[in-house]
């Protein structure tokens, strides 16, 4: 059966190309998205949602990015590349019910909290706040 799959040669090149596009894209994205979280995503504050056509357009374009980062996570635990770091990049970007909450419970762990304000410095953003209101960053 392998030899049949790598015999049809356009399907082995494209899921090779595949694996080597995510494998480049998913830490950018990760960056990006790490450097793009609110400064006080883990303080407790409550927003109003005001609703608007484009706020809509805007929660369904996050929502379809997260989905296609998840699948695209879900992919790469089985071929090369970030898949852990990916499906925790759409996780950050979805929109759901309680997210927010699992969202404070990865931040606050003080590794990844320090990890990510390190990279936060180093692009000369400010640190994220941790939930006391101070700032974790070395």
């Amino acid at each position: 059966m392998l030899d049949e799959f790598i015999a049809n040669e356009n399907i082995f090149t494209y899921i090779v190309l595949f694996s080597l596009a995510l494998f480049v894209i998913s830490p950018v994205v990760g960056v990006i998205t790490a450097l793009l979280l609110p400064r006080d995503i883990l303080q407790d504050t409550k927003t109003n949602f005001q609703f608007s056509t484009r706020s809509l357009l805007v929660w369904l374009l996050r929502n379809l990015l997260a989905a296609i980062l998840l699948l695209a996570g879900v992919i790469m635990l089985f071929i090369p590349g970030q898949g852990v770091l990916t499906i925790l990049m759409g996780i950050l970007i979805a929109d759901f019910p309680y997210k927010r909450r699992l969202q404070k419970r990865i931040l606050r762990r003080p590794k990844i909290l320090l990890s990510l304000n390190k990279l936060r410095h180093k692009f000369g953003v400010a640190p994220l706040l941790a939930p006391d209101n101070r700032e974790l960053s070395k």
